[in-house]
């Protein structure tokens, strides 16, 4: 029997583009937990113990000190292992690849490129899948 895909944290403070990426990961099969910041987004992360999958804008409003998704992304990657974390900008993403990857977070993609999107959240479920053996 086909077994659902994880729900995956989605956060971007564009309201068009979330609503955007949400309508990819519902397209995709995924179960989706839109937010449109920084303090939303944690507060989800903390009730729901099922979230491991993180898409987040890297360029999101300052809210309580966190002025960008990496940041957030690391902060909410250190309460639970195993999550996996993936960012996406419309700015220059090369720069951001070292530090992202130094950080743990899995990719950083162009808003887009959603043919890579796809690809890099199956690797995700598979990284989460087994982090959980």
């Amino acid at each position: 029997m086909f077994e659902a895909r994880p729900k995956v944290l989605a956060v971007d403070d564009n309201l068009d583009d979330l609503e955007t990426l949400t309508a990819f990961l519902v397209h995709w099969g995924y179960d989706p937990t839109p937010v449109a910041n920084p303090v939303r987004a944690r507060g989800k992360f903390l009730q729901d113990e099922s979230l491991k999958i993180i898409v987040m804008n890297y360029e999101l409003s300052e809210a309580e000190g966190i002025t960008n998704g990496m940041a957030l992304a690391v902060r909410l990657m250190a309460l639970r292992s195993g999550t996996q974390a993936i960012m996406l900008t419309k700015g220059e993403f090369r720069s951001l690849m070292p530090v992202a990857e130094r950080a743990g977070i899995r990719k950083v993609l162009l808003k887009t490129n959603r043919h890579w999107l796809r690809e890099e959240l199956i690797a995700a479920e598979i990284a989460v899948e087994i982090s959980g053996i």
